[in-house]
């Protein structure tokens, strides 16, 4: 039997045979999909980690991402770590914040950036980032504490690890990395030692809370806006801006590191520059001498989108913080 493959045969083959071949094509690339996808780790809101880096600083992801995986900041369930930098003639801001896709923006006090960004996005304040660190640590306590007054949350010994194994299969129990009984034995392992590095951050982020105000970024919000609203006599803006601007009061928005560093940096510890640096402004001929001046660490509010995961900045900035000051220990 002549069995030679010609061009009239596969004609043939191909003019009777493709409605077949587009079917099991169909079948297999949906057979594999299926497969990649039960394989395959989804990723939620949290745990990817990203850092922007807005115009007016410059983009030092790379020192800050080593220093942040050498010293271990981030917990086992943050899969994915990303930098970027914003440019200002295409800034992303607005859209990276509506998808919750930060967590954390460095940015600087210089042309009144750091004020734009708090007025046109949900910054958490100082406090807040302390109290629903907190207030999520409260939600594991034992139940013969939940009506004692204090901060028990904030010892492990206080809280129940039974509810610990809860909110894990709670939140993982379809994960496929936490698939067999072994597996899980492993991710209880896990979230117990994420929980309790918690409660050893927050305590420390205490230290940071306490400091005086001038360590801060402080801001009244919409006070930029309205004044800008004024200066160009946008009454519409000015109506809004005015009510908005009234139901606010001073905050604390952000940490100036270069103030931390100023007062609290020591021998044997990294410069600040090493880690965070402004954009200079070098006329011609003149050298650039780095400074972190005016530059600021500010957390957004994603607390609603990515509870368990919200309070990983916590340890991000303790360790940004003791990487160039002896504040914490």
């Amino acid at each position: 039997m002549d069995s030679k493959i010609t061009k009239k045969r596969l004609s043939n083959f191909l003019s009777y045979e493709w409605i077949v071949i587009i079917i099991v094509s169909v079948a297999l690339i949906f057979a594999l999909e299926l497969i990649y996808g039960f394989a395959s780790v989804k990723l939620c809101v949290g745990q990817e980690y990203k850092i922007l880096f807005d115009y007016n600083v410059l983009d030092t992801r790379t020192p800050i991402f080593n220093e942040l995986k050498d010293k271990k900041a981030f917990s086992y369930d943050i899969l994915e770590t990303y930098g970027e930098p914003l440019i200002k003639d295409n800034d992303m801001y607005g859209l990276r914040t509506s998808v919750q896709d930060v967590d954390i923006l460095i940015t600087g006090i210089k042309d009144s950036l750091a004020e734009l960004r708090v007025d046109d996005s949900e910054i958490c304040t100082i406090e807040e980032m302390y109290d629903n660190a907190k207030s999520y640590l409260r939600s594991f306590l034992k139940d013969e504490f939940k009506d004692v007054q204090g901060e028990l949350e904030l010892d492990y010994n206080n809280l129940d690890e039974q509810k610990i194994i809860d909110n894990f299969n709670k939140r993982l129990g379809k994960d496929n990395r936490f698939r067999t009984q072994d597996q899980k034995q492993e991710g209880y392992k896990l979230e117990k030692q994420r929980i309790e590095k918690l409660c050893y951050e927050v305590k420390e982020f205490k230290k940071i809370v306490e400091l005086d105000q001038k360590y801060f970024f402080n801001y009244r919000r919409y006070t930029n806006r309205l004044n800008r609203a004024l200066s160009e006599n946008h009454a519409y803006d000015i109506n809004m801006y005015t009510e908005l601007w009234k139901k606010e009061s001073e905050c604390r928005y952000g940490i100036r590191v270069d103030l931390l560093a100023k007062d609290f940096g020591v021998t044997g510890k990294k410069d600040v520059t090493a880690l965070f640096q402004s954009v200079a402004e070098v006329k011609e001929g003149q050298e650039i001498v780095p400074t972190a001046e005016g530059v600021v660490i500010m957390t957004l509010d994603f607390n609603n989108y990515q509870y368990d995961y919200q309070h990983e900045s916590i340890s991000v900035i303790n360790t940004l913080v003791r990487a160039f000051t002896n504040l914490l220990g």
